[in-house]
């Protein structure tokens, strides 16, 4: 028994960041592992893992301990509603794509894509030996993609093809994409938004190293195509994002669409941290781009970059703004920081339609580390209480509630005293109660001191996880709740993780004995 403990003990169940913002319904599943608000899903759950098997029937591969072997196998088995859940290990491909989904959700009832563990799930492309990382047809929309760790592709880490609409990526990993030398005229991102996508929110994710190895001399081609999110199309938001190292390119290029989108905001731009740190772009000096192909029918349209920084380290080189407009857009640039003398070049700021309100420059955000690549800012840091709350997150990059402080703060984090909205509470202690009730449910009472990520997973005798119970940020309080768990009479152990705390609880289920419901309080805090 004890050597069940140790091994329980040492079990990863790092927990997820959870999406806490109005753009998503509440219609969520009542018996998800996820913690709402996620997009409306009343499909079934399923497992990929490299434990799998692709010969797994879909009843089976929604076990947790029988799961298929790939993600492409799970995306070519989903319908509407359901929810693809991978647990960590690398997992590689054999064609063009590492997973190319052709079947998505409906608008009452979306895709969930999830890694079980944020970034525990990782996407190799095998030093570009696969050409994209996860592409999607156009007849597959309303997808949520969250926690994936996407990398070593040739021309693309997550793709959408023409007609793509409705997908929100949440907090993943892109890097390490086309690093090799290629006078392909083609442009290779992290993030692919083709012109006629529609309705694309890119929020929270880390986006970096983006770019073919230059030549020697410098080829100029090598330079300009290969951005962090290249983005067309209309309805595009680009949110609490950390892009840096685009070195063969912008971390993110506007560029036109097939729509007329007269008095709508193409791209909205805000909260966002934008950095130069090791691997600086021999040409390209800026961070965003804003242009219109010649084969595009319309150009970028009120497109709104708000709160978000621009760091290069000391000195700025030339040429000294950020943002690069190459015609007469229509371009609202507000409460922005950079290390540059100018927001935009000389030529932008002739053109009638551009606007730079409330911009601070030459000035450094004073980040805690920018070696160490912590982009959190420090309390001297004059991102603080400096940002337009209008069209602002409601949540920073460490899903903390904005404004932290008497306003809201520019760039991807608010800065933050060591507490969130609530504070720590010192007459509350880890504290982790399950009660077995009937017909296969649980009683579950759970306390935290402050706030932080929880996960209560549940384990067999032979240690294997059965159910995750809990997963996401919780307040410091009190908490209760029931769920169904797929188990059979027996013994289990239930493992409730913090950041810096552990409680495993053993409990034995008979199936022939209830009890009462109001056996436990029903408290939330």
């Amino acid at each position: 028994m004890a050597l069940l403990i140790i091994i329980l003990s040492f079990i990863n169940s790092k927990s997820m960041v959870v999406l806490t913002t109005s753009f998503m319904g509440a219609g969520y599943k009542s018996d998800s592992i996820l913690s709402p608000p996620y997009p409306p899903h009343y499909g079934d759950t399923f497992y990929v893992g490299p434990d799998g098997d692709n010969s797994y029937s879909k009843s089976e591969a929604q076990n947790y301990n029988t799961p298929w072997l790939t993600i492409q196998k799970a995306m070519d088995e989903v319908n509407p509603g359901d929810m693809v859940i991978v647990k960590d290990g690398i997992y590689r491909g054999s064609g063009t794509y590492l997973v190319y989904c052709d079947y998505g959700g409906t608008v009452d009832n979306w895709v969930i894509l999830k890694a079980e563990n944020l970034y525990g799930a990782k996407l190799d492309g095998e030093n570009n030996a696969r050409s994209y990382g996860l592409s999607f047809n156009p007849e597959a929309p309303y997808i949520f993609v969250e926690g994936l760790e996407i990398y070593g592709c040739k021309n693309g880490g997550i793709w959408l093809h023409n007609d793509c609409h409705d997908y929100y990526l949440y907090k993943n990993k892109i890097h390490d994409i086309c690093m090799e030398p290629s006078t392909s005229s083609s442009g290779k991102p992290g993030i692919m938004i083709k012109k006629t996508c529609k309705n694309v929110t890119v929020d929270g994710n880390i986006i970096y190293n983006i770019g073919r190895t230059p030549h020697d001399p410098p080829d100029d081609l090598d330079f300009k195509k290969d951005h962090g999110i290249y983005a067309q199309g209309i309805g595009i938001r680009i949110q609490n994002n950390i892009i840096y190292d685009c070195h063969a390119g912008y971390c993110v290029k506007v560029d036109g669409n097939n729509f007329d989108t007269t008095g709508v905001h193409s791209h909205i731009i805000t909260n966002n941290t934008f950095a130069s740190v090791f691997n600086p772009n021999p040409v390209r000096n800026g961070f965003i781009r804003i242009y219109k192909n010649p084969g595009l029918d319309h150009k970028p349209r009120d497109v709104i970059i708000q709160n978000c920084i621009f760091y290069n380290p000391p000195p700025p080189e030339s040429p000294n703004y950020v943002v690069d407009v190459r015609a007469n857009h229509q371009i609202t640039i507000k409460n922005c920081i950079t290390t540059h003398d100018s927001l935009v070049s000389a030529k932008a700021l002739a053109f009638d339609s551009i606007k730079v309100i409330d911009c601070i420059t030459n000035t450094y955000p004073n980040f805690v580390d920018v070696s160490m690549l912590d982009f959190h800012i420090q309390e001297n840091s004059p991102c603080i209480d400096n940002a337009i709350d209008s069209r602002t997150p409601e949540y920073d990059f460490d899903m903390y509630e904005r404004p932290q402080g008497i306003g809201y703060d520019i760039g991807a984090y608010e800065y933050y005293e060591g507490i969130s909205i609530l504070p720590d509470r010192e007459d509350i202690a880890y504290e982790l109660k399950i009660t077995p009730i009937i017909n296969k449910e649980l009683a579950i009472n759970y306390s935290v001191p402050k706030r932080e990520y929880v996960n209560i997973s549940m384990y067999d005798m032979l240690g294997r996880k059965t159910d995750v119970l809990v997963d996401g940020m919780r307040d410091s309080g009190h908490y209760s709740l029931f769920k169904k768990v797929d188990i059979v009479s027996g013994t289990y152990f239930v493992v409730m993780k913090t950041q810096k705390f552990t409680i495993s609880k053993k409990f034995i289920y008979l199936s022939n004995i209830s009890f009462n419901y109001n056996y436990l309080p029903k408290v939330v805090n």
